[in-house]
């Protein structure tokens, strides 16, 4: 680990967002509300774009589901389908354990142990936690959320020729013995480029974890677009990707270092941070240590 430069936004040579506008914000349904955890989501999917081939991958919303009827209610699975001119392109399903221990790995985290509300809207966005206590089954009685944290749990992917227009998220919910199909319209939000940028830095240099990639950064509501760009060291180093020479003993011997960062685009500097005390990161030898950084 070292330093590393993290670009937010989205760069049009390598990969686009598509966008609209902002999807309903709830739905009502047989007594039923379906809404999105956090207020005014837009669903923004990537796109990569290969001679006539699309490649979209779409990072799922989190929903709540209030039970406002008498009776208890169970959501048995959540199928989730990408339409193209209202075909029914691509598709998945949530069910069983992997939907389960979602429900309850994030009921037990808001019941039991809320975290800061900062370090929440990080993660998850502008989000509305339900009054109560969350269901940690996927059951619900009278007055009661489940939350479901879909974008968890997985992803839409999508390679094919296809433009995908739009989301339904349909929810399996099992009252008495009856079960009720629930659809949840997503309207994707379409990404335009209005302006020209250049890339901000210059040199040696490779990207990692980039908006493709759901192991990082996309994980995140407030970085979900995120990108870093990591120096490489031509000289000295064990191999074509490394940040550093091997074992690092000064801050000079990292490939980022000392970089100069250009404007993407004409504009006016506002503000600056230089008040971060470099002492604390200038020992490259601990940077494996977690409680150093």
């Amino acid at each position: 680990m070292g330093p590393i430069v993290a670009v937010f936004g989205l760069m049009s040579f390598i990969c686009l967002a598509w966008g609209g506008s902002a999807a309903p914000e709830t739905q009502m349904m047989e007594g039923i509300e379906i809404r999105y955890f956090a207020a005014g989501k837009k669903v923004i999917p990537v796109l990569c774009e290969i001679g006539n081939w699309r490649i979209v991958d779409i990072k799922l919303p989190d929903l709540v589901v209030t039970n406002n009827g008498k009776s208890i209610i169970n959501i048995d699975k959540v199928e989730v389908f990408g339409k193209s001119d209202d075909t029914k392109t691509v598709s998945l399903e949530i069910s069983g354990k992997d939907l389960l221990d979602a429900v309850r790995n994030t009921a037990n985290t808001l019941n039991k142990n809320r975290p800061p509300l900062f370090s929440l809207q990080v993660t998850y966005g502008d989000i509305v936690i339900p009054e109560g206590v969350l269901s940690d089954n996927g059951s619900a009685s009278a007055g009661q959320s489940v939350l479901l944290p879909l974008s968890r749990i997985t992803y839409l992917h999508y390679i094919g020729h296809s433009k995908i227009d739009s989301l339904q998220v349909v929810i399996a919910v099992k009252n008495g013995g009856e079960t009720k199909r629930l659809t949840f319209p997503v309207r994707l939000t379409y990404y335009e480029n209005k302006s020209k940028y250049i890339f901000p830095l210059k040199g040696n240099l490779h990207m990692a974890f980039v908006p493709l990639s759901y192991i990082h950064h996309r994980g995140a509501s407030s970085q979900e677009f995120a990108m870093d760009v990591v120096g490489a060291v031509q000289s000295g180093a064990s191999d074509f990707t490394a940040i550093s020479t091997p074992n690092p003993k000064k801050l000079t011997d990292y490939g980022i270092w000392g970089q100069d960062i250009l404007a993407m685009g004409d504009g006016v500097v506002v503000e600056m941070g230089d008040k971060f005390p470099e002492d604390r990161m200038s020992d490259p030898a601990k940077f494996t240590d977690p409680n150093y950084t």
